[in-house]
């Protein structure tokens, strides 16, 4: 009788540890479940939330462009704004299908499955926001277009050459020149009339220069003008020119965008006080005063 009993018990013992191994395991496969489902909703959450941003971003890029006046711009702004707005919608939905699966995961007869939808509608809201920020950033460069590239002039053949002259004026062996490297700021090819101001004489005879009166210098014209004897009819070396001129009206001439100063640029043209320039300038502005100008030793 004993040995009845105690069989019995280990029968009903070894029923019960068989089905509780199973149970254990499905709790442990919709627990899991509940928390994937959780994540979902919160990644579609936030999904939903960055694409109402980028929406709403949209929607301002729109508006700037429409008050700029251009119309395609405006129009191109507006197209973008919608495909935002049509896609923040879609992850508004997909994240309420999201927060509804995730509800099923909790509470629902299948969590798995429901889990499984989750994950799905986050995904889709995902993508609906990938979709608004590029629509927003379509409405934004619609909005603000790059601006346009600027125009590089063709350069004339031989921009850089410096052209040198031996001038008829002055000491034995003198020469003058122009270097148009230096002159040539924008290194377009051209000299332009604020350009040539830096040299004295192409200041003065820019209208000669200018053969064709486009308002500028080519180094076509600059050559023809050199051959011609243009330089060396109409200039000395500087030190010459300046030689015996009073202090003020060497000041003016050398002055040559009257600004009432003599920049670096300006002192270039005169070899002598190019080399004293750093040490004229006590004010350290880079430009000279007529003060500052007067204090330069002139040879007697």
């Amino acid at each position: 009788m004993t040995i009845l009993r105690t069989s019995t018990l280990a029968i009903a013992l070894g029923l019960s540890l068989g089905l509780a191994a199973p149970a254990y395991a499905q709790s442990a496969t919709e627990v899991r479940a509940k928390v994937e489902a959780e994540a979902s909703k919160d990644a579609a959450a936030q999904a939903a939330k960055d694409a109402r941003h980028h929406a709403n971003t949209a929607k301002t890029a729109a508006k700037s462009a429409a008050a700029s006046g251009d119309a395609v711009a405006a129009d191109q702004a507006h197209r973008a704004a919608v495909a935002a707005e049509a896609a923040k919608n879609d992850a508004v939905d997909s994240t309420a299908t999201a927060m509804g699966a995730a509800a099923g995961a909790h509470d629902g007869m299948n969590k798995v499955t429901a889990a499984g939808e989750a994950a799905e509608a986050a995904g889709e809201a995902s993508s609906a926001a990938s979709m608004a920020a590029d629509a927003s950033a379509a409405a934004q460069a619609a909005a603000n277009p790059p601006p346009p590239a600027a125009v590089v002039a063709p350069v004339a053949p031989m921009a850089a050459d410096t052209a040198v002259v031996a001038t008829t004026g002055g000491a034995a062996g003198s020469r003058f020149s122009i270097d148009t490297a230096v002159l040539d700021t924008n290194h377009d090819g051209y000299l332009s009339r604020d350009e040539a101001a830096a040299n004295l004489t192409l200041n003065s005879d820019f209208a000669t220069i200018d053969g064709n009166s486009d308002g500028r210098i080519g180094m076509d014209e600059l050559r023809g003008w050199i051959s011609s004897g243009g330089l060396a009819k109409n200039s000395l070396p500087v030190h010459d020119a300046l030689s015996g001129v009073a202090s003020a009206s060497a000041f003016q001439m050398l002055d040559v965008n009257s600004d009432g100063m003599i920049s670096s640029k300006e002192a270039a043209v005169q070899a002598n006080l190019k080399a004293r320039f750093r040490a004229l300038d006590t004010n350290r502005d880079g430009s000279l005063s007529q003060s500052e100008y007067d204090a330069m030793p002139r040879k007697k």
